[in-house]
């Protein structure tokens, strides 16, 4: 069921290690579907720029920001809109999309 409240649009950053290896992960929103990217050097030195939580990480753990998803809708009067860093605490919880 979609959020009918107000929203906030993000870019969410994730950090996978522990999931396995595989591009094919997604975020669920409200029932909405977001394919997640995998991260590599470029994107990360990008998002540094845009992100006050990624430039504040020491570089040498930058690498463990290894997913990204931009433009999420997120519902506004649920989260908090400068959070943008997100890890999955429970390897049993990740699960690639097919």
């Amino acid at each position: 069921m979609a959020h009918r409240g107000p929203t906030t649009q993000t870019t969410l950053h994730f950090d996978l290690r522990h999931c396995g290896a595989t591009d094919n992960y997604q975020l669920h929103v409200s029932g909405e579907l977001f394919d997640l990217t995998p991260h590599d050097d470029n994107s990360r030195v990008k998002a540094r720029l845009e992100n006050a939580g990624l430039a504040a990480m020491p570089t040498e753990q930058l690498s463990q920001v290894t997913h990204f998803v931009k433009d999420v809708l997120l519902p506004a009067d649920l989260v908090e809109p400068d959070r943008g860093l997100a890890e999955v605490a429970d390897p049993a919880r990740c699960r690639a999309s097919r």
